[in-house]
């Protein structure tokens, strides 16, 4: 116990150097960087500290914040993928789908199915759920509501694979994907792991996260990601240098 308790406090007071404003480390003489920032540390270091803060507390999350350098003129950038190890519990799916497709919704494990009753239902707040498809056909009803829809990311579309009559599979592949999404300040931010899991099935579910985001980056634009930080509820944000 002794032990541990030394292990957890020489960790945290070697990161008390992360309160210290953050810096570009450059040389004073090309201005260009010459190494990784000395505030920054590696992704194993990263979660030996985040880990100290949570002991005992297997479950709590470790989140991720990625910097993208994105033109605020083009729309924020948002994904899907199937990471390694799961975060999170199945998503509630809301399908829009009559006959027979509402009934494929129903046994690929939909929470919800139905049509345009559920209208009313929705914008009350009557109805939760995480993420919301539809078939061909319902898409004209399901448009009703966009306005409501829209700002919560959970209108379906072509393009997003959200509206289609292969109902079946595309509930299976909404219930386990990871879902991200920048915000107006081109900041991605998002549960990435558990202080539980192992540091191989982190780097995982990371490498996974990264490549997804990096499909985004225009051509013309050479340095797409900026920094990128690792975090808990307990502990600091970690700026991890080999990302």
């Amino acid at each position: 116990m002794a032990t541990s308790r030394y292990f957890t406090s020489s960790i945290l007071s070697r990161w008390a150097r992360s309160t210290v404003p953050l810096r570009h480390y450059a040389s004073r003489a090309t201005g260009k960087l010459v190494g990784p920032d000395p505030n920054s540390t590696n992704l194993a270091e990263a979660v030996k500290i985040l880990r100290a803060y949570e002991v005992g507390r297997p479950h709590s999350p470790i989140e991720m914040h990625i910097q993208c350098f994105h033109e605020r003129h083009l729309s924020p950038i948002r994904g899907s993928c199937f990471l390694p190890r799961s975060v999170q519990d199945e998503a509630k799916v809301l399908v829009f789908a009559e006959g027979q497709l509402a009934t494929e919704a129903t046994e690929a494990g939909a929470a919800v199915v139905g049509g345009a009753e559920m209208l009313p239902l929705i914008v009350e707040g009557k109805i939760e759920f995480d993420k919301c498809l539809s078939t061909i056909d319902m898409l004209p009803t399901v448009a009703k509501i966009a306005r409501f829809l829209g700002p919560k990311g959970l209108m379906p579309t072509k393009n997003k694979g959200t509206v289609t009559n292969d109902i079946a599979n595309a509930v299976k592949f909404s219930r386990a994907t990871f879902d991200y999404r920048m915000d107006k300040n081109g900041i991605v931010r998002c549960v990435i792991a558990r202080a539980g899991f192992s540091l191989d099935e982190i780097k995982e579910n990371i490498h996974i996260v990264m490549s997804d985001i990096r499909t985004h980056a225009p051509k013309t634009k050479k340095a797409f990601i900026g920094t990128t930080y690792l975090s808990t509820p307990r502990g600091p944000g970690v700026w991890v240098n080999d990302i």
